[in-house]
């Protein structure tokens, strides 16, 4: 429930948010009666009128899902960008030889690969069967 004062003007303007749009009618007519019947009392003014008596809205004034929406889509684009640019510039890794060697200067020993740990796992078995065909031949002899 809110009231507000219209700029130069006597007017008050009473709004009431509800879950149920008539109850929230209901309520605001309610609040105007009352105020019309305590205000002859606390300001001894007897010329109050009820200009517009309130009606229900059949669509729901809150919550506003398409603005919702629209600006978490908005936001998250944003957020996503920053956060993509901020993890790019922080990014200290070196990706190419040449920045090693033309622009610093220094001198390429080598590239060592990025392995995967089925490639690896593959290397370990061919070593230790190979390792196993060596030493059974040894026994041969």
């Amino acid at each position: 429930m809110s009231v507000a004062t219209e700029t130069s003007s006597q007017v008050f303007t009473i709004n009431a948010t509800a879950t149920n749009p008539d109850t929230a009618a209901a309520v605001a007519n309610k609040t105007a009666s009352v105020f019309k019947k305590k205000i002859v009392k606390m300001m001894s003014i007897n010329n109050v009128t009820i200009v517009s008596k309130a009606v229900s809205k059949s669509t729901p004034v809150s919550p506003r899902i398409k603005i919702n929406l629209l600006a978490g889509v908005v936001l998250g684009l944003i957020l996503g960008v920053g956060f993509a640019f901020i993890s790019e510039f922080n990014d200290k890794t070196i990706k190419d030889e040449a920045f090693l060697t033309e622009d610093l200067g220094l001198t390429s020993l080598g590239i060592v690969n990025e392995m995967s740990q089925k490639d690896i796992d593959r290397q370990i078995r061919e070593q230790s069967q190979s390792t196993a065909r060596t030493s059974h031949a040894r026994r041969r002899v």
